[in-house]
This record gives structure tokens, C-alpha cells and sequence, in this order.
């Protein structure tokens, strides 16, 4: 794949899965690469290209997917930034450059996700990279908790929890503490207010008593 910065002084290339090699090749600061991997290129004239590093983006999102599933991978969102993201054994299905994408996960036993992130024309991040483990389930949410439905997912404002039961819901942020605890009562519709939260992913966990089905929440 190919993208461009918008004064087109830099292009991207993401060589996805190339045939095993040994030959080697020298980036603008000297650094022999091996091509034998997915990479992601920056090209760019010499006069363009004196790039200052700033610290690479963290990426979010699940380690572990099943296959065929569509998953959010974010990072912090610096205004002015471009996110130029590569997918290995996935498609980018949303999100194009910026700080939220959506990947579909193909029938593979595991993927990568990577990103460099760039904050001006001469300011470029490392790549960064999360290697997820792809599987497949033959239990549904849905089994577990008859008509079970939560959206938007990604949001901004607000989470909805839809289900015939009586349910009980928790959410988590990445380092494990319990954010928001409530109930919901049967054939109801809840809303949960996400306002306060910061941009990242959370989990969402919900239970009816005798089954527990978590959810991974992108809030932008």
C-alpha cells in the first residue's frame, strides 16, 4: 500500500509480506535493513528528508481476536499528527490515517498491527508494533446472554447495553480498575455516560448471573 503526506514531500510504503531474503539496504540513517518482513518506508528528496524522532505511539487494542472478527487498534491522538498504520494477516477495514482504525482479521494463527506516526514534515516516530494471536470461538455472546447488544462501538459520548435479561455491567480501563459499576433491569435499555472518560480502549464486562461476556470499548 501507498499514501502520501498532504504536501506530498513524503510517500509511505507498506511492503506487506515479502518472499524470504538476506539482501539488506541502508535507510537515511545508515541503519542496514533487511527486507524480510513486513516493512513500513518512508521516501522521500534528500532536501525533505532530515527527520527528528519523537517517541513512537503505544497502540491499544486486543491481543488476541478471533479470526474473521473486526477489531479497534488506537493511539494517542495528537492534533496535527498523521498515523500511517500496516496490517499483517488483516485488512484496515476504517480509520485511514487517523489516531482509530478497524481491522478485520483474516484466517490466520496470528497478525500484527503496526504504525509510525507523523507530527510535522520532518518529525517522524519509529514503528510500532503489537503482534495479536488469532483464533476461533464457537460460543457466541449472544448464546450466552439471549439478545444481547452494545453500541456504538467506537463512541464518543455514550455506550448502549440492549438485552431481554437483567443484567449487571462493569467497565475497565487497560490497567485492570473497575470505572463504572451499575445494573440494568429486564427489557430495559441503558445508556452508560462515557463524557468523562479519556480517549482509549476499555473493557466492558457483562454478566447475567450465570455467564459473563466481555466487550473491548474504543472511545474516541
Amino acid at each position: 500500500g501507498m499514501t502520501f503526506t498532504p504536501d506530498f514531500k513524503y510517500m509511505f510504503l507498506s511492503i506487506q509480506e515479502p518472499a524470504a531474503s538476506t539482501t539488506t539496504q541502508k535507510d537515511v540513517k545508515g541503519t542496514s535493513v533487511l527486507f524480510n518482513k513486513s516493512h513500513l518506508i518512508v521516501i522521500a528528496r534528500k532536501e525533505n528528508f532530515n527527520p527528528t524522532t519523537i517517541t513512537k505511539p503505544v497502540i491499544l487494542g486486543p491481543i488476541a481476536a478471533n479470526q474473521q472478527s473486526v477489531q479497534t487498534y488506537s493511539v494517542q491522538n495528537n492534533p496535527g499528527s498523521l498515523y500511517n498504520w500496516s496490517v499483517t494477516n488483516g485488512t484496515q477495514v476504517s480509520g485511514g490515517v487517523t489516531s482509530t482504525i478497524g481491522v478485520k482479521w483474516g484466517s490466520f494463527s496470528s497478525g500484527a498491527v503496526n504504525v509510525i506516526e507523523s507530527a510535522s514534515s520532518q518529525c517522524v516516530s519509529s514503528n510500532e508494533q503489537i503482534t495479536v494471536s488469532l483464533g476461533t470461538t464457537s460460543i457466541d455472546k449472544l448464546t450466552l446472554i439471549p439478545g444481547l447488544s452494545v453500541y456504538p462501538n467506537p463512541t464518543e459520548n455514550y455506550l448502549v447495553i440492549d438485552a431481554i435479561e437483567g443484567l449487571q455491567y462493569e467497565l475497565i480501563d487497560i490497567n485492570g480498575k473497575s470505572l463504572i459499576v451499575g445494573m440494568k433491569e429486564e427489557n430495559k435499555v441503558i445508556s452508560i455516560d462515557l463524557s468523562n472518560l479519556s480517549a482509549g480502549i476499555y473493557t466492558l464486562k457483562v454478566s447475567n448471573g450465570k455467564a459473563v461476556v466481555s466487550y473491548q470499548i474504543s472511545h474516541l
